[in-house]
């Protein structure tokens, strides 16, 4: 049996992949299989890995799969689950790269104890302002109450890549990526946490992560609109799907566990609308409204459930208040920088 296998969906990429393609022909771990997704590119992409890999020793252990038509990152990594064999999962960005050891050391750290996953730490090329920390020490949390504080803590990043997941945990959670929205590894996260019941954590830097011009992120933060809007609903989507998941386990042990994580991310999402450019601030007040309706309890309950100390009470009180008067509250703290 394949231990790991490596997803990559690629989509004109040609300018990167070589360092990506490069960082997986150099694993120290072996019986590794990579499955590279063809998203529908238009560039030298594909033709670039098949050279790399023509007289490679490894060229075997390459799956090239190719999609009809464009179905955009999460379609691709689902696409990479369905044709993967391997006992556990990992997912690289084709314009990112791995360390060589990254590999042989969360599989040894989720394999000894035959644990759920493992997430290592990153390196941000180029700007480390815009990405979230890793603030796990190297640890192994035995429960789904310890998984979740530390979500819920944002002791762990948001990002899929660089964690390496058991691929029968993921059938059998159907832990798939929602597809056709942006920050569909927002999600996806939250759905690993609140199935997860064991983890391990690397300290050292596996995933070496560099931000692009053309990324989602930046293309919000450079005010397009096109991005901006999916973004939006796409945040919508995300917190409908995830008050979806937090059901599941209403009257279950985990219920209140549960229930915290998914009111501090719900207002993670909320307040990230927020603070996006070039909304009315109409739009944002209707989204708003949107978003705040999905409570599991009443008001005052879900607020106590989500308060802990007095940043949190801060910034939670709007959820207690009437509509318009919370979405004012809140939006006097969080409100783009060019208002």
């Amino acid at each position: 049996m394949i231990d790991v296998s490596i997803i990559v969906p690629v989509y004109n990429v040609a300018e990167y992949i070589e360092r990506c393609i490069t960082s997986l022909l150099s694993q120290t771990k072996k019986n590794i299989e990579f499955i590279i997704v063809d998203d529908c590119s238009t560039d030298n992409s594909i033709s670039i890995i098949e050279s790399m890999i023509l007289n490679h020793s490894l060229k075997d252990k390459f799956k090239i799969i190719r999609h009809n038509d464009n179905k955009g990152a999460s379609g691709a990594r689902n696409t990479g689950i369905l044709h993967s064999t391997g006992k556990y999962l990992y997912f690289l960005d084709s314009d990112d790269a791995i360390t060589e050891d990254c590999i042989e050391l969360l599989y040894k750290a989720v394999e000894d104890r035959n644990y759920d996953f493992a997430i290592g730490d990153y390196e941000c090329i180029d700007n480390e302002d815009v990405m979230p920390t890793f603030k796990l020490s190297e640890s192994f949390l035995h429960s789904k109450k310890e998984i979740l504080n530390a979500y819920r803590k944002y002791q762990m990043y948001d990002m899929a890549v660089n964690k390496l997941t058991n691929r029968n945990f993921i059938l059998k959670n159907n832990l798939f990526f929602k597809e056709n929205i942006i920050h569909e590894d927002s999600l996806w996260s939250f759905a690993l946490a609140v199935y997860s019941n064991s983890m391990a954590a690397i300290s050292k830097k596996t995933y070496i992560y560099y931000v692009r011009e053309n990324s989602v992120s930046t293309n919000i933060l450079r005010k397009d609109n096109f991005y901006i809007n999916k973004s939006i609903k796409s945040r919508e989507t995300i917190v409908e799907e995830m008050f979806n998941i937090c059901l599941r386990f209403k009257d279950s042990p985990y219920e209140k566990d549960v229930l915290r994580t998914f009111l501090e991310h719900k207002n993670s999402l909320l307040i990230g609308i927020l603070k996006t450019p070039d909304v009315p601030k109409a739009s944002k007040y209707e989204t708003y409204k949107i978003i705040s309706n999905y409570r599991c309890n009443t008001k005052i309950y879900d607020f106590v459930q989500s308060v802990d100390n007095i940043k949190q009470f801060i910034k939670h009180f709007h959820t207690i208040l009437p509509a318009k008067i919370g979405f004012t509250y809140l939006y006097s703290f969080y409100k783009p920088n060019n208002s």
